[in-house]
């Protein structure tokens, strides 16, 4: 297994529990924003390691925050590493992937790429990208035996929302209802929908049909997002 994130040092921490429970692990240091060290990298680990059976993008930035108050620059940090990163990724292993004519990408994505919310812009522009390049590989792949499966969950019990300004704060009302999910959960529904080769897969099960309201019925639900959402002025950056 091959670990790649910006910090060596929680890197290692995740290796040396999948090293206590029987597994192999090697750690890779790496800024997915930049695609040279990308490139350097997924070449070290083809040498070392071979091309990766499994390709997992779980990668992210979550900047939270109106257009206007983004600060410069932002919405490209956050597509740079959410959305440029997983596609540098994927282009550097796929003809590995492809020459031996197996492998799996497996992409996290995010539910406000598939119903957008209020106060949330560079984020939510970044994993629309990262749809678009699920949707672009899965087509791409139709005809190969390399899958590609999006995995879309709910709110995940990690740090991610103290490390990132405002995102309790502006979580829209009509994720009220949907249970918060661990980690494990969101690994055990990716790995399954690898295995059985699912296009997309959604945790908890009831996010799939709340998201289905808004493809059959767009303004509706776009509507109530909007209304039970941030608005302008109702809290700072």
């Amino acid at each position: 297994m091959a670990l790649l994130a910006r910090t060596e040092s929680d890197l290692e921490a995740v290796a040396e529990s999948v090293r206590g429970a029987g597994g192999d692990a090697s750690v890779f240091p790496v800024d997915l924003s930049e695609r040279e060290a990308v490139e350097a990298v997924t070449g070290e680990i083809q040498e070392q390691l071979g091309v990766p059976d499994i390709l997992v993008n779980s990668a992210g930035v979550g900047s939270w925050v109106a257009a206007w108050e983004a600060e410069p620059g932002e919405v490209e940090y956050n597509t740079a590493v959410t959305a440029f990163g997983a596609y540098n990724l994927a282009r550097e292993f796929l003809p590995g992937m492809l020459e031996r004519n197996s492998g799996h990408i497996a992409i996290v994505e995010s539910p406000a790429a598939h119903s957008p919310i209020p106060g949330a812009t560079p984020y939510q522009v970044a994993r629309y990208a990262l749809r678009g390049l699920c949707e672009s590989l899965w087509m791409d792949l139709y005809s190969t035996d390399v899958g590609v499966t999006g995995v879309v969950p709910g709110k995940v019990n990690t740090e991610y929302f103290d490390r990132n300004e405002n995102v309790e704060e502006r979580i829209p009302g009509t994720a009220e209802g949907l249970r918060v999910v661990e980690p494990e959960e969101v690994a055990d529904t990716l790995v399954s929908g690898v295995r059985e080769n699912k296009r997309r897969v959604y945790i908890p099960r009831r996010l799939r049909w709340t998201l289905f309201v808004g493809r059959v019925a767009p303004n509706q639900l776009g509507k109530r997002t909007a209304e039970s959402g941030w608005q302008p002025g109702s809290d700072s950056k």
